[in-house]
């Protein structure tokens, strides 16, 4: 926890002396662990660069609390040119749909993106390169991915391919979105790996701080799996969220709470 606030004065300092080329973010996520009981945990990012804005260098690094010790959740570095980023890191993957802030995308496949990788980005396209281990062997490649994300007016379109090299499994997402009007936004996302599954996500802006979500999602073998819904508060930076999930064949709940801050 030492680390913790030290790593926020420190994100503190630096964005209040760098405050055009700095960003962070402060927050915390509550969820119900498998004994019943709620636990919390913080996190903090520290972002530097912008290519959305012509940045020719970017990066962050993110760290949370997990059990007692603060861990680097994720972090990366990369450069922007010419329409194209090239970023390093421990940095996720392609396949960023479905889901709520923590509850959702239960049914979804997704690709496992706990290591290292290369993500190149051209205009609409992207594509990944994920590495078994940096540590032990730098040339050892576990996946890659091909992606691709695009607007066309009122709907928006993003898929992603991952092939694993390891196991020679193919996964395969596409997700749809379509602004039916101002207030009401629908989404559904569909993946397949050794079957087909879905999420239907429904979004409702009450005003500018505030919005209401919810979603069922299941696969081929029962269409109907999970349910959930939440809110989500913004604004001037602050955000806070509540939600819970509910599995329709154990009748089990899946709450979360959060709050962040960034800066």
């Amino acid at each position: 926890m030492k680390l913790l606030l030290t790593t926020v004065a420190v994100i503190a300092f630096t964005g209040a002396a760098f405050a055009a080329d700095f960003g962070g973010s402060v927050g915390a996520d509550i969820t119900e662990n498998s004994v019943g009981d709620f636990i919390a945990t913080p996190s903090v990012e520290l972002s530097f660069g912008n290519k959305a804005e012509g940045g020719t260098a970017f990066g962050s690094v993110g760290v949370e609390a997990d059990g007692g010790n603060v861990v680097v959740d994720s972090w990366n570095v990369g450069v922007a040119f010419s329409g194209t980023s090239v970023s390093f890191g421990d940095q996720g993957d392609l396949f960023s749909f479905g889901g709520l802030e923590v509850v959702g995308g239960d049914t979804l496949a997704s690709p496992s993106d706990d290591h290292e990788s290369i993500i190149v980005e051209y205009n609409e396209f992207s594509s990944l390169i994920g590495f078994t281990d940096i540590s032990n062997d730098v040339s050892d490649i576990e996946n890659i991915q091909l992606g691709y994300a695009n607007d066309y007016g009122k709907i928006d379109v993003n898929a992603a391919l991952d092939y694993n090299l390891d196991t020679e499994d193919t996964t395969v997402a596409v997700a749809t979105g379509v602004d039916v009007n101002e207030e009401l936004y629908a989404n559904l996302t569909v993946t397949y790996a050794d079957s087909l599954a879905y999420e239907a996500l429904g979004s409702y802006t009450v005003d500018e701080a505030f919005k209401v979500n919810a979603y069922i999602n299941g696969d081929e073998d029962e269409l109907a799996q999970n349910i959930g819904a939440g809110v989500v508060y913004g604004n001037d930076g602050f955000e806070a969220y509540a939600e819970v999930g509910y599995n329709l064949n154990t009748e089990e709940l899946t709450p979360a709470f959060g709050v962040g801050l960034s800066f």
